[in-house]
């Protein structure tokens, strides 16, 4: 989700007069209506995800769109990897302004959006496009009559990761394998390894990895994805395939 700065509005607003105004009315009076040039504005994006990820570049390949398609009016400086806003602070952030954009996850923290993250229930999505079809047809339908839940921002797209499976030092072949294990897990996930045994921790995702490395953690509930945009294959030796209950 993300907030369209007042810059951007009215860089809006003037491309608007400018066509217009430059439609004339024949009148001769045309000239008295001009407007000058537009001011470039320059917004800014953060997100939480590596600079490597596909997330990320397919946030580049959208900034370098709207800068194309602008002719240079309109500039989005991405800030990746928590370097402006980490993971937590991506919601607040844009509300005070700290960030005009960001692209985040809404379970971190949990609680903000308490409707869109019923997205996070065991529904059994196999993939991360059925989990994100579903997201944007929910909102679609049911989000615009309350929309309190994006007061202060403006929301430009829902989408989803490829759906969650457990990642671990140890192999789980039982349920019982799970007992007293540290789990990195948030939202619906933690009440699910709860559940199962394990302890859940509400860790942020850039965290995950030095946790798992330095023993803080056994494991993971996260998407299949983060094997290879977050290198947790550097520090899990088994996955355990539990797409039907895991969260997208």
């Amino acid at each position: 989700m993300k907030k369209i700065g007042s810059a951007l509005v009215a860089i809006l607003l003037i491309l608007v007069l400018i066509l217009t105004g430059c439609g004339g009315n024949g009148d001769g009076n045309a000239n008295e209506n001009a407007i000058g040039p537009a001011t470039p504005v320059t917004l800014t994006l953060a997100t939480f995800f590596g600079g490597p990820s596909m997330q990320v570049k397919t946030l580049q390949d959208m900034a370098d769109e709207i800068e194309q398609a602008t002719q240079g009016l309109v500039k989005i400086d991405i800030y990746p990897g928590g370097s402006l806003l980490a993971a937590t602070e991506l919601w607040d952030g844009v509300l005070s302004g700290v960030a005009d954009m960001a692209y985040l996850c809404q379970y971190q923290p949990s609680g903000n959006h308490p409707f869109t993250e019923m997205n996070g229930l065991p529904l059994g999505a196999p993939t991360g496009w059925v989990m994100s079809k579903v997201a944007q047809d929910t909102y679609q339908e049911f989000l615009p009559r309350s929309s309190e839940e994006y007061d202060g921002a403006v929301l430009f797209w829902l989408t989803n990761v490829t759906p969650e499976v457990l990642m671990t030092v140890d192999p789980v072949y039982s349920i019982a394998d799970l007992a007293g294990k540290q789990i990195k897990a948030v939202a619906a996930g933690a009440d699910y390894m709860e559940a199962l045994g394990a302890i859940p921790r509400g860790i942020p995702t850039p965290d995950t990895y030095d946790m798992i490395q330095k023993g803080d953690l056994d494991g993971a509930l996260i998407a299949t994805e983060a094997l290879n945009s977050w290198k947790l294959a550097e520090v899990v030796n088994y996955v355990t395939n539990i797409w039907q209950i895991g969260k997208g």
